[in-house]
């Protein structure tokens, strides 16, 4: 390095000397002690700036940019030969059966008590971050765009032209399930359910449906509001700003949708005291945790009903009115038509999924403005 050419070394130097001499001058310092203070001054500030002295020799920068890209290219190549490791494990285990069992037998004892540190690590995140608590329940977290369904015979939906009444004919609706054919019964809960019994059941069991609540999204209030107490709050005031003869007369905001997604267990035993389980679900079934509830203006937006957890699924129409169209899945398109049906109050309807995606529309009934609730569920 020539300090000669580079006024900006030379003036940093002169500085120094500066500073060195008003030292020495304040302070009585003997041999050992000068050499060291010089040390301290001129060795370890010029070895401080010796890349800054070299940022104007562009062979210097060629350097330092070649040195930085191999260390990266080190570092790459150490990840890659990892992986590449970790893949052959990986591979040994889930073909050779000796290995496999081997691996298998002396990590049981290792099981809990790592998942068990893992866990540990992870409370002080949970306590801070707590709005991550609801994907640990979650079945599926991202779909996955590239998976494809296996093939799938569509009898069932073929000739399906309606969902066939089916009320007070007990025997024919098991029959109609097991054969994943639709249709519709009204004999299923004996009153409607209004938002006031919305509202009265969250006021006796606050803290259950809150913790049991996964997912609240409306078009009515900002995103930063989606949570179960500004839910009841809304329909609270939506009931006492329109007439109170009615509590179901929603004039101030017919578009009104709201979706309420329960996936816990203290959340499905309040309200499966409200939505009842009809009794054309099998007693040996299980019935998912997941539970949806909608609510809609009667000028609402169209949307599609969830692909839930199990396939067979039902809808109850607790409240309102609601156009839901049916739709053939893709695998059955060709074999199967589209058909829709008006959900009225107290109508509980079934299909499976997996022949039909259906769409939930206004039903567009003259002279009615009531507020539509639909409570989805599904069962195995």
């Amino acid at each position: 390095m020539d300090l000669n050419n580079d006024s900006f070394g030379l003036k940093c130097i002169e500085n120094e000397l500066i500073l060195f001499h008003k030292m020495v001058n304040k302070s009585k310092l003997n041999d050992q002690q000068l050499n060291e203070l010089i040390d301290e001054i001129f060795v370890e500030k010029i070895d401080d700036k010796k890349v800054v002295f070299n940022g104007n020799n562009e062979k210097s920068i060629v350097k330092y940019l070649l040195n930085s890209i191999i260390k990266l290219l080190n570092i790459l190549w150490i990840c890659l030969k990892s992986l590449i490791v970790l893949i052959i494990i990986i591979i040994l285990l889930s073909i050779y059966s000796p290995t496999q069992r081997i691996i298998l037998r002396n990590s049981q004892e290792l099981i809990y008590p790592v998942m068990r540190q893992l866990r540990l690590w992870t409370l002080p995140l949970m306590r801070d971050k707590t709005h991550l608590n609801r994907w640990h329940i979650e079945e599926c977290i991202v779909n996955n765009p590239f998976y494809m369904w296996s093939r799938l015979e569509c009898w069932p939906c073929d000739h399906i032209r309606s969902a066939q009444d089916l009320s007070s004919w007990h025997h024919l609706t098991t029959q109609y399930v097991n054969n994943e054919k639709p249709f519709l019964v009204k004999d299923v809960i004996n009153h409607s359910i209004s938002a006031q019994t919305l509202i009265d059941t969250y006021l006796q069991n606050s803290e259950a449906l809150t913790f049991g609540t996964a997912k609240i999204a409306s078009n009515y209030w900002p995103q930063k509001d989606n949570n179960l107490n500004n839910l009841m709050q809304v329909l609270s005031d939506l009931i006492i700003s329109n007439n109170k003869s009615n509590e179901n007369s929603f004039e101030t905001k017919k578009d009104i949708h709201i979706e309420w997604k329960m996936n816990r267990v203290e959340a499905a035993r309040v309200i499966r005291k409200v939505f009842i389980r009809p009794y054309f679900v099998p007693n040996t079934s299980e019935v998912a945790l997941e539970r949806y509830i909608y609510i809609d203006g009667p000028q609402s937006p169209q949307y599609h009903l969830p692909i839930t957890e199990f396939a067979n699924v039902w809808l109850t129409q607790g409240n309102g009115f609601r156009h839901i169209v049916l739709d053939p899945s893709d695998m059955c398109s060709r074999n199967c038509s589209t058909f829709s049906v008006i959900l009225r109050p107290k109508d509980v309807l079934y299909y499976n999924w997996q022949f039909y995606r259906p769409r939930s529309l206004p039903a567009r009934i003259p002279d009615s403005d009531e507020l539509s609730i639909t409570f989805v569920a599904s069962f195995y």
